[in-house]
């Protein structure tokens, strides 16, 4: 309690919704006896800080920053909170936060939990911001455990039911009502319908265009799409497959593996288990077809003759190698070539040069490589030396800031430095774990004719990640120029 005869204490008020649940009562309830406790105890209050549906956990909190940007500015002399979870449930964020407001002379006082400035005092203070967090943890898991289950039991767990199924209320073992699935057949129909059609061989376009032909509406009334026939296709659901926090393409974040819950038979069935693992697989052969069709395997080595800008990929229908600089809009001159076009004739040049593999001089050439890799054991010895050296300063930089900060000197910013310097001393430690995984060749004639061999069955694979590294390997740069003629450069121990 403050002595009601001194000078009134400037404090900031500080109100959070603990959920988007919450009313907004809440947060004039909190605000209300905060507002009282600052008359009681002669503090004025200059300014309110509120955040609204926000995670105690996160330190992204909008107000609870400017809050922290302004006690930096000495604004105020105290903050006043609630109870010190509406400050932060989280005991790191908590002790840096505290650690900041201390050196800035500002004190934080829960108006409903009273701590003395005593060790006993932060002691308290310190169990309750222990319980806070694990409350909040403890809840998480809590929801995260309750969300399994009702999936695994197939009941409802939000959004809109797919086009072919409605939701039935249901009473569950402990009493509560709940949702699950029911079959709309009206609706069902429509869906084996594309399910069919998708398997006799129609594109999504064609039998979107069957479906509004036929006055057929989506769930929300509208007109059927190309990718609104994907995603019934590729739903689960149809097959009776119940998934639960998988995300889909776009712009959701996507799900750990182990938070996926995958339930068979939690959801009526409306598509036959042949058909629907036809579809799939075929849908499955489409995606790979068309990541092969784009698979661009110049890239990086292509270049622009008549500006010197790398060539890039341009898909569609008839993908092609077009100028970087163009596309950019840097350069007035657009030179392109089909994409097929070029690697065929690169792919044709290579196998040209391992037919002639009686020409090539095995010897030289080995004494080339050799030579070559002689060069890398000598750089990579030179970079593990000085990032030896880079790790040794770091290391002693950290310990030194450890030892400051536990005499309590400048702690709000030496532990951002520490954290600055461990996050870089991480980056070279992995740079020395790379160093030591890279392997220096030794090579003989026999080797290297043997590899020649091997380049060659490579190039007739089916794997265009394997062709790529092969021309990678033996083509330093391929040069389009104006009007298509083709340039191939292959590297100088060819």
């Amino acid at each position: 309690m403050y002595n009601k005869h001194s000078l009134p204490l400037k404090a900031a008020a500080y109100a959070r919704y603990s959920s988007n649940n919450q009313s907004e009562l809440s947060i004039e309830a909190q605000l209300s006896e905060i507002k009282e406790y600052a008359k009681n105890n002669n503090i004025v209050i200059v300014e309110t800080y509120v955040d609204k549906a926000k995670s105690a956990k996160s330190a992204d909190r909008p107000e609870f920053q400017r809050m922290i940007s302004d006690a930096k500015k000495h604004k105020f002399d105290v903050i006043l909170v609630h109870k010190l979870d509406r400050f932060s449930r989280n005991r790191y964020d908590s002790l840096t936060y505290s650690h900041l407001l201390e050196n800035s002379n500002v004190k934080l006082i829960s108006i409903t939990e009273q701590f003395s400035d005593d060790p006993a005092g932060e002691l308290v203070k310190s169990i309750i911001e222990s319980v806070n967090e694990w409350y909040i943890n403890n809840l998480r898991n809590e929801v995260k455990t309750k969300t399994k289950y009702a999936a695994m039991k197939g009941y409802f767990l939000g959004g809109m039911p797919p086009l072919g199924y409605d939701l039935k209320e249901v009473i569950d073992e402990y009493g509560k009502t709940r949702k699950r699935y029911a079959v709309n057949h009206a609706e069902a129909i429509i869906v084996k319908e594309i399910f069919r059609l998708y398997a006799e061989g129609l594109s999504f376009k064609k039998i979107a265009e069957s479906l509004n032909q036929k006055g057929y509406k989506t769930k929300n009334g509208g007109k059927f799409k190309a990718s609104s026939i994907s995603e019934i296709l590729r739903n689960k659901k149809y097959g009776g497959i119940y998934i639960y926090n998988q995300s889909k393409h776009g712009t959701r974040i996507r799900s750990e593996h182990d938070d996926v819950i995958k339930v068979e038979g939690a959801v009526p069935t409306i598509i036959d288990r042949d058909l629907f693992d036809k579809v799939q697989e075929k849908l499955s052969k489409r995606r790979r077809n068309i990541q092969k069709k784009h698979h661009y395997l110049l890239l990086n080595i292509a270049y622009c003759g008549a500006c010197g800008s790398r060539l890039t990929g341009s898909g569609g229908k008839y993908p092609k190698y077009i100028c970087q600089d163009w596309k950019n809009k840097k350069s007035t001159k657009l030179v392109s070539i089909g994409k097929t076009k070029l690697e065929k004739q690169v792919i044709s040049y290579i196998k040209n040069l391992l037919l002639s593999i009686d020409k090539i001089d095995f010897s030289k050439l080995t004494k080339e490589l050799n030579k070559t890799e002689a060069k890398r054991e000598q750089l990579y010895e030179k970079q593990f030396k000085e990032l030896q050296m880079k790790k040794s300063d770091l290391e002693n930089k950290i310990n030194n800031l450890v030892r400051a900060i536990e005499k309590g000197i400048l702690i709000e910013k030496l532990e951002k430095e520490a954290k600055d310097l461990e996050i870089e001393l991480n980056k070279v430690n992995q740079e020395i774990k790379n160093l030591h995984n890279k392997t220096i060749n030794k090579y003989t004639e026999e080797q290297v004719r043997e590899i020649y061999i091997e380049f060659m069955e490579q190039l007739n694979s089916d794997n265009l990640l394997v062709i790529e590294k092969v021309i990678k390997r033996l083509i330093e740069k391929v040069i389009v120029y104006p009007g298509g003629y083709v340039e191939i450069k292959p590297r100088k121990f060819l």
